[in-house]
């Protein structure tokens, strides 16, 4: 990745984390004052997503973070979940993302493997897919997929 554009990454990641307060207002009153939201919640970016695919049991799982930390989960493995990522669930993906962009897009399986789960995950704006029989899958990659199931669990 060149300089310029890992400071175009690292940009948008400050900015994630200084953005304003966001305001939300209570649906109950229309009259009530809005309430604010701590600006403390950093974004990741545009969001966060995994993708799971393939397996004996052919499943299609998804995790869907918002820059806010809403998550929704869909699949087969997973379940139908909609929740919100704690600031301890959070900090470990945004940390992540600072190092994400240094990965390389795919690592596949070998030849003939068979039954394997695919998985993609998407930080910000970079996507990397692997595959559970490749070798030599970076251990962030194994970490935040890691994160992100278990976040999902426990929703």
């Amino acid at each position: 990745m060149n300089r310029s554009m890992r400071w175009i990454f690292v940009a948008g990641l400050l900015g994630g984390l200084f953005s304003c307060a966001s305001v939300r207002t209570s649906g109950a009153d229309p009259t009530t004052a809005p309430t604010t939201r701590p600006a403390s919640r950093p974004a990741i970016l545009s969001g966060a997503s995994y993708h799971r695919a393939g397996g004996f049991a052919g499943t299609d799982d998804r995790i869907e973070i918002g820059g806010d930390g809403s998550m929704v989960v869909t699949g087969k493995l997973m379940g139908h979940k909609v929740g919100q990522l704690t600031e301890d669930q959070l900090a470990p993906l945004i940390r992540a993302a600072e190092h994400w962009p240094e990965l390389a897009d795919v690592y596949t399986a070998q030849k003939g493997a068979a039954d394997d789960f695919v998985v993609t995950i998407r930080l910000g704006e970079k996507s990397v897919t692997a595959s559970d029989a490749a070798d030599g899958v970076p251990p962030l990659f194994m970490e935040v997929r890691a994160m992100m199931e278990r976040a999902a669990g426990q929703l």
